[in-house]
């Protein structure tokens, strides 16, 4: 089986799936080993396979926790260029995720 990882030493992460005090002893050390060498993408790779989960579930909680987030949930909207209304977004606050959109 081919691995994900171009990392001999992080090869053995990719078929299997990590308990929590692999992804908190991982987690650390694939985030520094990421800021000494970022041209190697597999410290990065690694690092969002032992902290995503967790990511998703705090996101996955609160869009539960308000209205706007449940419709989101239930409608599953796809969000494509084209849809977007740029000329609304630039109005929008800094801050916030509209306003991310208008600068790229």
């Amino acid at each position: 089986m081919a691995s994900i990882f171009k990392s001999k030493a992080l090869a053995f992460m990719s078929p299997y799936k990590l308990s929590l005090a692999q992804k908190l002893f991982l987690a650390p050390y694939l985030s520094v080993k990421g800021f000494i060498d970022p041209n190697d993408g597999s410290h990065i790779a690694g690092l969002g396979e032992a902290t995503g989960e967790f990511a998703a579930k705090c996101i996955y909680d609160k869009l539960k926790a308000t209205k706007d987030g449940q419709a989101l949930l239930k409608e599953r909207p796809l969000i494509s260029k084209d849809k977007i209304r740029f000329d609304k977004l630039k109005i929008l606050e800094n801050g916030t995720l509209g306003i991310f959109f208008t600068f790229n």
